[in-house]
């Protein structure tokens, strides 16, 4: 009656009713159908019968009689007419934020112990784009914006070579990996730039210079002697516009044509503290051949990119006259493209890999680095997402302790008209709440302990390690109300079957 239908079916009204009330009854099916509304009544009484405007016997499932009665007074314009309104989704969500607001202690429990789990996940991948970032910050700062290092090989190009021509035996796959392996101490020319890969990388957009480069490694076989000192230079290399200022630490880069030379801070420290602008005797090994030659220290090294490995550098061409003075021709190894503006540099460095060769070691490090700190990020977000599945259990029990809770709520709401959709969206909606809520709680828990973090790693390493972006924070919300509302499917189908006749009944 309260979504004022047309059609009303009675079975038995008063069949346990006493006489005065089954008067009292059938008076108001009376005024129901006076206004208007049919009202189809079964019984078996004929006194029910009786107030009846039209009877229709019925005897083994056959019509028997048809007969009219008195007639009803109609009062149609008595009657007001109701306007059915269905349930709204803001309705829906309206009633259970209620519902929440209602049993606030167990919701923030529940949103809590979820929003730890949601916290764990979001503080994972900040971590690890944190760390990322510091370590490729600190590798850029140790060169030049505008320019871009360029070799021919990649050296997981050559592992990967290796790999191969030991799996497979095969003898001319071996000699080319011992052919690569001998680049790295400059006796191969493997890694050599020829004059077509020269006018190749020359012509890439935006390259306003091309700068020849040399680097080398060998062990122990080049030294620079000062006094009783001696300090063995494993890493050869030539001066470059890659180098950037913060690099020298003190003096200058040595200048051509001047037998000078740059050590790294370590070397300069075993030679004598006071090694700057002095000359020292330097022994390379050239081909097969060992040269001394006499040498100015003109300014001390020190990058990250090479660590604590002693560096000797020393003008492109200078180590090209020792080389032909020595019946050898030098080969540049490494290039160095300088770009117009330091926004093309990225591109540069693209286009130089997409024809074939391979960036500087630094950068092929911090690409493995970050490789192997992308695996590991994944792989302790996937473990601290294992919480989110105990958060959705602890979901899936409180929207079912709830629809137990509000089964007579429910009966009502369905008695009144409500739909199955109609309950569904509430059950949903409070899903979506305690979803919306945990994700709420993670991202404030991850940017609180973010702000601890970052506060010890700034005053130890003077650097924050947890970059919590909004698109984490995003990323921790939409997740938290997935897993929030497919914990809510069951509780929510399990409330819109409902009886609304048992549900009445329920104790």
């Amino acid at each position: 009656l309260a979504n004022d239908p047309d059609v009303i079916i009675a079975d038995e009204p008063t069949g346990a009713l006493d006489a005065d009330t089954t008067d009292v009854i059938l008076n108001m099916i009376r005024d129901i159908a006076a206004s208007g509304k049919l009202v189809l009544m079964v019984t078996h009484s004929d006194k029910v019968a009786s107030h009846c405007s039209r009877v229709l016997r019925i005897d083994q499932g056959q019509i028997v009689s048809d007969q009219e009665q008195k007639p009803l007074d109609h009062h149609l314009e008595q009657r007001t007419e109701v306007k059915i309104q269905q349930m709204s989704l803001f309705k829906a969500i309206s009633l259970a934020f209620k519902n929440m607001k209602a049993k606030f202690g167990r919701n923030a429990l529940v949103s809590t112990g979820m929003g730890i789990g949601i916290m764990s996940v979001i503080l994972m991948l900040s971590l690890g784009k944190g760390v990322t970032s510091y370590f490729s910050g600190q590798m850029n700062t140790y060169s030049n914006p505008l320019v871009a290092e360029i070799q021919k090989t990649s050296s997981q190009k050559m592992r990967q070579q290796g790999m191969q021509a030991q799996q497979t035996g095969d003898k001319a796959a071996l000699a080319k990996q011992q052919n690569n392996m001998a680049s790295l101490s400059g006796t191969s020319s493997a890694s050599a730039f020829s004059k077509q890969d020269l006018k190749k990388l020359e012509k890439i957009a935006h390259v306003k210079k091309l700068q020849k480069g040399y680097s080398a490694i060998s062990l122990g076989t080049n030294q620079l002697k000062y006094g009783k000192k001696t300090a063995s230079m494993i890493y050869l290399k030539t001066v470059n516009d890659g180098i950037a200022k913060s690099e020298v630490k003190k003096g200058h880069l040595p200048k051509a044509g001047r037998d000078e030379v740059m050590i790294d801070s370590g070397s300069a420290d075993n030679l004598g503290k006071k090694i700057l602008g002095k000359k020292v005797k330097a022994s390379l090994q050239i081909g097969t051949k060992t040269i001394t030659k006499t040498v100015k220290v003109v300014g001390i090294y020190e990058a990250s990119g090479s660590g604590q490995v002693s560096t000797l550098l020393l003008p492109y061409s200078d180590l090209a006259k020792i080389f032909k003075d020595n019946g050898l021709t030098l080969k540049a190894n490494v290039v160095y493209l300088t770009a117009t503006d330091k926004q093309y540099t990225s591109s540069i460095k693209q286009a130089a890999k997409d024809k074939g060769f391979a960036g500087s070691m630094q950068e092929q490090m911090t690409e493995m680095f970050d490789s192997i700190l992308s695996v590991l990020t994944y792989v302790l977000t996937a473990i601290a997402a294992v919480s989110l599945l105990v958060s959705a259990i602890m979901i899936l029990v409180v929207l079912n302790i709830s629809v137990v809770e509000r089964t007579q709520e429910i009966g009502v709401m369905k008695a009144l008209g409500a739909r199955r959709k109609d309950i569904r969206r509430i059950f949903s909606s409070e899903a979506f709440l305690l979803g919306l809520a945990s994700g709420i709680v993670g991202i404030a828990l991850t940017w609180l302990l973010a702000q601890g973090i970052n506060s010890l790693t700034k005053s130890a390493f003077k650097a924050a390690v947890v970059s919590l972006t909004p698109q984490y924070a995003l990323t921790g919300l939409l997740i938290s109300i997935v897993i929030s509302m497919i914990a809510g499917i069951l509780p929510a189908n399990h409330a819109s079957k409902l009886d609304p006749v048992e549900a009445l009944r329920k104790e």
